[in-house]
């Protein structure tokens, strides 16, 4: 009669929305707040089509595959076209980095802007909300000039 009882409590209970877990339960409550994240860095290089070279002063941003339009992080590529980015997302396996010449001729012509997909490894877990670290290195982004600017 107690069980049957203690069945209808919880009933009760659970209809008003309140949980019946009791304190011998192996559930561990968290306090946590906000949605996942993890970590991530991609390092790479950005080099002219035609001529094979690194490209310098170029804009390179990482956003999420999510289709969010909004950069996570910004950079330049340096005098050896090289560029790194890190900073936190939505855990996910690839991030989009976009190539974008923002000094016009300064670096040696006008390139047209470029978005590629780069599948990221994940290299450490992380424990509760936050999901670890994803990596990408060695990225080489490829860009051609905008001759559409020459008319």
């Amino acid at each position: 009669m107690k069980s049957f009882i203690t069945s209808i409590c919880k009933c009760l209970l659970t209809l008003l929305g309140f949980s019946a877990v009791g304190c011998n339960s192996p559930f561990i409550a968290r306090e946590e707040y906000g949605s996942p994240y993890a970590d991530f860095e991609v390092k790479g290089k950005v080099v002219d089509a035609e001529l094979s070279q690194p490209v310098q002063g170029l804009k390179v941003s990482a956003m999420e595959q999510n289709g969010n339009p909004q950069p996570v992080v910004t950079g330049t590529t340096d005098a050896e076209g090289r560029f790194s980015l890190s900073g936190s997302f939505f855990p996910s396996e690839s991030v989009l980095v976009k190539v974008e010449d923002t000094d016009q001729e300064e670096n040696g012509g006008l390139f047209q802007t470029v978005t590629v997909s780069v599948s990221l490894e994940h290299v450490s877990d992380g424990e509760g909300w936050y999901s670890g670290m994803f990596s990408a290195g060695d990225v080489e982004v490829t860009v051609t000039r905008d001759i559409s600017s020459d008319w």
